[in-house]
């Protein structure tokens, strides 16, 4: 599977309508932006507040 900073050239994160980071996607797995590293990682813990649907 191909990530975001293979994919794109630039990466923005918007989150409650304000822009969080804009970049480069080349530099961007070097930045200590905590938006920007939840995306990246795709974790569920971080400033972007996720919904957990549990399975019945």
């Amino acid at each position: 599977m191909v990530g975001l900073t293979q994919a794109y050239d630039d990466i923005a994160v918007l989150h409650d309508g304000v822009l969080r980071w804009h970049g480069s996607a080349k530099t961007a797995a070097g930045e200590s932006n905590p938006w920007l590293g939840q995306l990246l990682s795709g974790s569920r813990e971080g400033p972007i507040e996720t919904i957990n649907f549990e399975a019945h």
